[in-house]
């Protein structure tokens, strides 16, 4: 007699187990039942290194039960080629969250215990599964012996509902706005939760973010802004830019959170400016204001065309505003900018006059918010590749171990895939590859 089973290779087994009376929800044939789980000390073989130990399966977020009723049957499975079961107790039957789901399942009875556990993970939190033998299929239909079981079974967690308990993501509206969001997602492309990962979330990998980042905003990451310059706020030896962000309008405005634009508050403190690119003080000249020397200039060309040959014509205007403009750079009526990035301080050459006050336009480029840096393709695949190399490194120690079942842990793919993933994503970005381009945009007449 063929039938279903869910097939568990290379298993860990455990040993000094002790019962937690906790049940592990699962939906079988769109029925809730559980799953006994039990704490363990131990391995078999025993080794010294049980922290290290490969856990078959994990299911995060998680719903257990502390009272259940025994079936008298189970879920037939393989563990390391051999059959087995792990017993079934009914549970209350209500909506529960991450449900693992077993699909085309083989029940079976007349069970009786082994006196081994295989390992899972559930809840961040380490348990052992009890195995069982078995003898006939449930309910008592016929007697089957335990290598006629097929391998067919197929277990896993239900996939998410998009829109209701999961957000969709698009490069403009990207749902990764935070660490451990980034986080998440990176563990997530290295095969977890179905594999561990040697890697630390609070320390190691929030470190390669910031390195990433960090990375990031040397060549690229920034947002052009205008600043408003008040000549009373300058001071020697120059004027810090994060002064002015409160005086300019669109960094002023506050968000839902009461921060300031111009405020990170992921950084706790005020975004940095990456370069200065213009500076133009407000002034009392131009055609457009009254009683200056380039209106009266204006006029007269106006009216030299409307009245005959009696004023300004454009050559000699042109050659005039020559002048103009060559009288103020030789009397340094034109301020010199020179710009500290590390101090962020602006000085201007020469100093405004104590007396005197006037306003302009700083145009800087300013570092994007860290919650907009999240999102970049660059810091999330930088972000992957320092992981890749890290766990590698961390597997390379135990080069040409045994593991449980006979397999052996290989760390080289991993780690030369993280170092040319690394090598390929830092020689495009300072040639320019990854830096921020404006869409195209197509006119037709």
């Amino acid at each position: 007699m063929s039938a279903n089973l869910l097939s568990i290779q290379d298993s860990t087994i455990v040993t000094g187990v002790t019962s937690e009376a906790l049940w592990l929800a699962i939906d079988i044939n769109d029925k809730s039942v559980g799953i006994p789980l039990y704490t363990f000390s131990s391995s078999t073989p025993s080794l010294d290194f049980v922290d290290l130990l490969t856990l078959d399966f994990e299911v995060n977020n998680a719903t257990t039960y502390s009272q259940a009723t025994s079936y008298g049957a189970g879920i037939a499975l393989s563990v390391n080629g051999e059959n087995a079961a792990w017993p079934l107790f009914k549970v209350e039957q209500e909506d529960i969250q991450d449900t693992v789901v077993v699909s085309t399942p083989t029940i079976v009875s007349n069970i009786s215990a082994q006196a081994q556990y295989v390992a899972v993970q559930v809840n961040n939190q380490a348990y052992g599964v009890p195995l069982y033998d078995y003898t006939t299929v449930f309910p008592f239909t016929s007697t089957v012996a335990m290598s006629s079981i097929g391998v067919t079974t197929i277990m896993n967690k239900p996939t998410k509902n998009v829109g209701l308990d999961y957000t969709p993501s698009t490069n403009l509206n990207n749902k990764i706005k935070t660490y451990s969001a980034l986080i998440n997602r990176t563990k997530t492309q290295l095969g977890y939760p179905f594999v561990n990962l040697e890697v630390c979330d609070d320390a190691q990998l929030v470190d390669f973010i910031d390195l990433s980042i960090e990375f990031y905003t040397k060549y690229a990451g920034w947002t052009e802004e205008y600043l408003i310059f008040d000549s009373q706020l300058y001071e020697e030896p120059g004027l810090r830019l994060d002064s002015i962000f409160s005086i300019t309008p669109t960094l002023r405005s506050t968000e839902s959170n009461g921060a300031s634009g111009g405020w990170d508050y992921d950084l706790a403190d005020y975004r940095k400016v990456a370069g200065v690119f213009s500076f133009e003080p407000g002034e009392t000249t131009g055609i457009n204001t009254l009683f200056t020397l380039e209106q009266a200039m204006s006029q007269q060309t106006y009216f030299s065309y409307q009245l005959g040959n009696a004023g300004f014509d454009l050559v000699t205007w042109e050659v005039l505003k020559q002048w103009l403009d060559l009288r103020t750079k030789v009397l340094a009526q034109t301020h010199y900018v020179d710009f500290n990035e590390d101090t962020q301080r602006l000085r201007l050459i020469p100093a405004p006059l104590p007396r005197t006050q006037f306003y302009g336009v700083v145009g800087a480029w300013v570092e994007k918010p860290i919650c907009h840096l999240l999102k970049e393709q660059w810091i999330q695949k930088y972000t992957l590749a320092l992981t890749k190399i890290a766990i590698g490194n961390v597997r390379g120690k135990y080069q040409g171990m045994q593991m449980f079942g006979g397999g052996t842990i290989n760390y080289s793919d991993l780690l030369n895939q993280g170092l040319k993933e690394k090598d390929e994503l830092e020689k495009g970005i300072q040639n320019g590859t990854w830096y921020d381009t404006p869409p195209a945009r197509f006119f037709i007449g």
